[in-house]
């Protein structure tokens, strides 16, 4: 049986009530909220009390003395208050005690993602800008900051024996650890199937810039002597036993930005349907605009791998908060794993497990579980311009701290960045020690 951390407040709003219940994601033990002071005084295990000034008497446990975030509906710039304890960085840090900041508050704060409400500067994709974010500028966006905060609060909690079942919890944690490769498939085949008219301007444009073996690698292919990189990705997690999520972009019209093979092509729908995986929808640029492309693009979906699709990532991260979450929810979507950058790699919302999406706007819960990623191909190659042996140490660094908080390690590759090209070639072989070395 778990063990049960118990928290006091006197009073409730939306966004404690939140908090408190995301709190058995992140400890991975039961949480409960009471305003009875004497249950609170008879409980026999961890104890929180949230309140300004706490009573004569009072049995051991935490005291947290609340900021005004949680007690607010609306939403204004916050005195984030930065300080450090055990280490790691902190915010609303107000008085001196043994935990001395609002931990529920600024948990919340990260969670919620709070700041991307606020007035901020967007990136030249109209996305809301890493470098806004506080994670950035205060050099923590590399951590799962959330569960290291309450990672810490375990373990003082042992150290003072509170409770010996906590020791086991926090022994089990590195159990509950596991890695989840995801696939963006935003260009299903990078030779075959496409329409004429560019297979015959790709190699025109591979010809004169002088790219002659990506050219011959692309006449290969159309005669099937070269395999696509998606074949190749289905043999490796064949060989490596690994499950894995592919996110079809099925836009049915190209833009600018939707340069997928539409729904309708035999050829993708076989590729589709013959991909042992779990099935999620890459809403369209263009459906990140308009809301009822959400639901056209998930039936689309639906009718070629004939089962419900209830899980998601936006196409370039496009996502902006709340509205695309209202969307998804809207058109049937349970589950949505963008909570990411397009620009860096790192913990978004500071935290490495899943968790229920917050509406500040509405300061209410939506119906929606975010699933956070923080390592994907195309921020290492393009953003972040490192060599391949940065990015697995940049991987590497990122796996030892989720399987250290007992969290899900999401990462994301594009099988259009896999090819054998001199180009990708590097990325291609890393890819592959990625799976060897992290797929257990």
């Amino acid at each position: 049986m778990l063990p049960t951390l118990l928290v006091y407040s006197e009073q409730s709003t939306p966004r404690l009530q939140y908090i408190v219940s995301q709190l058995q994601y992140i400890l991975t033990i039961n949480v409960t909220l009471t305003h009875n002071w004497d249950a609170y005084c008879q409980h026999q295990a961890l104890r929180l009390a949230y309140v300004t000034h706490l009573p004569q008497g009072a049995p051991n446990g935490w005291h947290i003395v609340p900021t005004d975030i949680l007690w607010e509906k609306n939403i204004q710039k916050q005195p984030l208050q930065l300080d450090s304890w055990q280490s790691l960085t902190t915010l609303f840090n107000h008085y001196k005690a043994e935990i001395p900041f609002d931990i529920l508050a600024a948990s919340f704060y990260l969670l919620s993602r709070y700041e991307e409400y606020l007035p901020h500067r967007k990136d030249s994709y109209g996305r809301y800008a890493h470098t806004e974010s506080i994670a950035y500028k205060q050099q923590f966006l590399h951590q799962p900051l959330v569960q290291l905060w309450w990672l810490a609060m375990l373990q003082l909690a042992v150290a003072k024996g509170w409770g010996k079942p906590y020791e086991q919890v926090l022994a089990a944690l590195p159990n509950t650890y596991q890695w989840l490769p995801t696939y963006d498939i935003d260009i299903a085949f990078a030779y075959k199937h496409k329409p004429l008219w560019l297979q015959m301007a790709n190699a025109l444009r591979h010809w004169r810039s002088g790219k002659l073996a990506y050219w011959w690698q692309q006449h290969q292919a159309l005669v099937d002597v070269y395999a696509e990189p998606c074949y190749w990705l289905q043999q490796l997690h064949t060989q490596h036993q690994l499950p894995a999520i592919h996110f079809w972009l099925v836009a049915s019209h190209r833009s600018r930005y939707d340069k997928n093979i539409a729904p309708s092509s035999k050829a993708m729908q076989r590729l589709i349907q013959n991909t042992v995986t779990q099935h999620g929808l890459h809403p369209s640029w263009q459906a990140a605009q308009q809301a009822p492309l959400v639901a056209t693009e998930r039936n689309a979906l639906r009718q070629i791998v004939k089962q419900s699709v209830t899980i998601s990532r936006q196409h370039y991260i496009a996502q902006t908060l709340p509205i695309n979450y209202r969307w998804w929810v809207q058109a049937g979507i349970q589950t949505d794993y963008s909570m990411g950058y397009g620009s860096i790699n790192g913990f978004r919302a500071s935290i490495a497990k899943t968790y229920d999406f917050f509406d500040v706007l509405e300061n209410q819960t939506l119906p929606i579980q975010v699933v956070p990623f923080s390592y994907m191909d195309a921020n290492a190659i393009f953003e972040e311009k490192l060599s391949t042996t940065a990015a697995m140490q940049q991987a590497a660094a990122q796996q030892q701290l989720v399987q250290q908080v007992g969290g899900t390690w999401v990462t994301i590759a594009h099988n259009h960045f896999l090819t054998a090209t001199a180009e990708y070639m590097p990325w291609r072989n890393l890819y592959k020690e990625m799976l060897q070395t992290f797929g257990g």
